[in-house]
């Protein structure tokens, strides 16, 4: 599979593992200290304290959340872990729903939020129409305000300078992130182009020249992941890039086909009012120790609540007589 091919070459890569029979790569976690409401400071400290003891992984990489999800079975417990890698204490998997899976502690994380594609969309007119009017007043806007912008198809790139101007803009715009990236990003990106090409899609956003933004993108099967975002938001402010920079997803996606746009996590009011729907998933952590598993199970019983979102609802019903559409070439 390539996307567990590509985590091998992800900085933080560390071991394998086994899970229901199936082997899946093992990588570190790192966390910064939030500045919002998204996790609360007791569970930092447990889990910077597993960190520091090297003894913390995840299934997966942070950098590629929502392109699989491993099975677990929700009657086994720790039966379905072939074998713990030495000094392996803790293992989180992120997997989808909130399963309760015994000597494990469920946390229920923010939603990947998902635009399924219409099959009648042809054009991202099309898709626009099919809202309701206030949707497609806020879109127009939206484009009109980004309009400045110039786009450009940087896929497969491999220019160092580049990378590195990538880099600095996604690691500012993810600086309150509580799972950090990679301190390299640069190496990171450089492995998603070694394993997809030219499939790894990088549209960079300029203004007057001058690099203030980008937004990668992945086909899988029918779904299109939209990956990193990262863009200057001092010299973006009020222009709407981040929104310009899912809608040019989701015009990408129209033109090749796909059935679903993948936006990933956060943000999820900006993107249900694009359409998309919220996947719920969750993070399981299998912990060895006994206490510090009764503790976390306390903290989730009694502490612990999901970030709260509101979601929109923006599409007219099918049912209603649609706008006329005038396509756009």
């Amino acid at each position: 599979m390539p996307v567990l091919q590509l985590v091998r070459h992800l900085p933080g890569y560390s071991d394998e593992i086994v899970l229901n029979g199936m082997p899946y790569p093992v990588s570190r976690l790192r966390l910064h200290r939030p500045h919002g409401h998204y996790i609360h400071s007791i569970w930092l400290r447990l889990a910077n304290a597993l960190l520091n003891k090297g003894g913390l992984r995840g299934v997966g990489h942070s950098c590629v959340p929502g392109l699989y999800f491993p099975q677990l079975d929700p009657t086994k417990g720790h039966k379905q872990i072939g074998s713990w890698p030495c000094g392996l204490t803790t293992l989180a998997v992120n997997v989808t729903g909130t399963p309760r899976i015994p000597q494990a502690v469920t946390f229920e994380a923010e939603p990947f939020m998902a635009l399924h594609l219409r099959s009648e969309w042809t054009q991202r007119e099309q898709y626009i129409q099919a809202m309701k009017s206030k949707y497609r007043l806020r879109i127009r806007k939206v484009l009109e305000a980004s309009a400045s912008f110039e786009r450009c198809a940087c896929h497969g790139s491999t220019d160092v300078d580049w990378l590195n101007q990538a880099a600095h803009l996604l690691r500012s715009t993810l600086a309150t992130r509580v799972v950090a990236l990679p301190e390299n990003i640069p190496a990171m990106l450089q492995a998603f182009i070694k394993v997809f090409g030219q499939n790894f899609l990088m549209f960079r956003y300029a203004l007057n020249g001058q690099a203030v933004g980008f937004v990668t993108g992945l086909k899988i099967g029918d779904t299109l992941h939209a990956l990193h975002l990262g863009y200057d938001a001092e010299k973006t402010e009020g222009m709407h890039l981040y929104e310009r920079c899912l809608l040019d997803m989701v015009e990408m996606g129209i033109q090749m086909g796909v059935k679903t746009v993948q936006m990933g996590r956060t943000a999820t009011e900006i993107k249900s009012t694009l359409g998309a729907e919220p996947l719920q998933n969750s993070l399981v952590f299998f912990v060895r120790n006994p206490l510090l598993r009764t503790l976390l199970k306390a903290y989730a019983r009694s502490v612990y609540q999901p970030p709260p979102f509101t979601l929109r609802h923006p599409f007219a019903s099918k049912s209603a007589k649609p706008a006329p559409v005038e396509l756009v070439d």
